[in-house]
């Protein structure tokens, strides 16, 4: 699986209290955007399917995946490039070798 960019906006309106936003339905847009924005993607969940049983089985679902802002990712990538470039492939790129979480 290659980068996933997620991008979306999308206007609400919410109710307010004497100009005060009512956080709860401000809570509520914010899940829906982000849902909504995700869904499409599945290739993100894993699955592993265990033995069946009477027309049933049992499937394990796993997400593993980190969420960044674009800026910090975009600050990666630019290391990386220059670190690629220093190195010029010739090394085992040890410096990418990240600690399995």
């Amino acid at each position: 699986m290659g980068d996933i960019f997620l991008y979306n906006e999308a206007e609400h309106y919410v109710n307010t209290l004497n100009g005060v936003l009512n956080q709860g339905n401000l809570e509520f847009a914010k899940k829906t955007l982000l849902f909504d924005t995700v869904r499409p993607h599945t290739e993100v969940v894993s699955a592993k399917q265990h033995y069946p049983e009477n027309d049933l089985s049992k499937v394990e679902l796993k997400i593993d995946v980190v969420l960044m802002d674009r800026e910090r990712y975009d600050r990666l990538i630019k290391l990386e490039k220059a670190l690629n470039s220093q190195y010029n492939n010739s090394t085992k790129k040890e410096y990418l070798n990240f600690p399995k979480l």
